[in-house]
């Protein structure tokens, strides 16, 4: 990467988070925070600044990821790069095109395209 961003990654699912983190740190990223819920990811981001959110469809908790990026993108919050394991015209249609900018990407997640995401959208 050709900056060290601050990534929070929001995934309910341990071992998709634990590789996600772990392989978004080796490949340069700054600071990945990890939260399983849509209550916690509205906490960090209210302490801390983030340049990109991954955001999984189905989190832990009361809100989905879409519902959290909605409460996040009211408080000024950064770009989205969502990852879900149904359809991305799913999630990724009618109900976010206020969220832009945002990318989505299928699971199980191309790391490489995970990548590629986060570049386009900090460009």
């Amino acid at each position: 990467m050709k900056r060290e961003p601050a990534v929070l990654l929001a995934e309910d699912e341990a071992l998709i988070a634990m590789d996600l983190s772990a392989r978004l740190k080796n490949a340069g990223c700054g600071r990945v925070q990890v939260v399983a819920t849509g209550e916690e990811a509205l906490a960090w981001a209210g302490r801390e600044r983030f340049d990109v959110i991954i955001m999984d469809n189905h989190l832990a908790g009361s809100m989905d990821g879409v519902e959290t990026a909605v409460r996040l993108r009211a408080a000024g919050a950064v770009p989205f790069v969502f990852i879900t394991g149904y359809p991305k015209e799913e999630i990724c249609g009618e109900r976010t095109p206020s969220l832009a900018p945002f990318i989505c990407l299928e699971k199980p997640v191309d790391f490489n395209q995970l990548l590629a995401a986060i570049e386009a959208l900090l460009s």
